[in-house]
């Protein structure tokens, strides 16, 4: 969050700390180079002795970080398609509920809507093709949704090389 204490710019949580923390745990940046107080401050930095910069607080003793092997994430693909199958069924659930009843829109709505019988079997007979597309393809709108995550998911572990070779085939 944005600091200056002159300005008396501090967000409410960072109120209670005393000057001395705020002095040891603000940092600069940004393309102002602006001051901020972290949410979660580092408590590398209360460490004696103290790091020689700012720069060697992220300088951690684990030299190589676990990786992640995908196979996990591959076995909870079915749980992952469940979940959004369930979301996509809740959101189709709260359809009707999230309409309530406004009288005068409704009045302005009724006075206006063409009223034929010819329309009504129309609004039904698209009623009923969007009830069937919706249960013929809710299964594979999961099943995309499912992978895309998967998909961001790899791609961020290799990115911040945390993604485990693939096994030999």
């Amino acid at each position: 969050f944005p600091y200056d204490e002159d300005k008396d710019i501090m967000h409410p949580i960072h109120r209670s700390w005393s000057k001395e923390m705020r002095d040891t745990f603000a940092f600069t940046a940004g393309k102002k180079q602006g001051k901020y107080l972290p949410i979660i401050p580092d408590l590398q930095l209360l460490l004696e002795p103290k790091p020689v910069s700012k720069f060697a607080q992220y300088n951690y003793d684990i030299k190589t970080f676990p990786k992640y092997d995908a196979r996990r994430l591959f076995d909870l693909r079915a749980a992952m398609t469940g979940r959004f199958l369930k979301m996509i069924e809740l959101l189709k659930g709260r359809e009707g509920k999230l309409a309530t009843s406004r009288p005068l829109a409704d009045s302005w709505k009724g006075h206006y809507a063409k009223k034929g019988l010819w329309v009504k079997i129309k609004r039904k007979l698209m009623g009923a093709v969007m009830n069937l597309a919706y249960k013929a393809g809710k299964k594979a709108v999961a099943s995309k949704m499912t992978d895309a995550a998967v998909s961001m998911i790899l791609k961020d572990l290799e990115k911040t090389g945390c993604l485990a070779d693939p096994p030999p085939k």
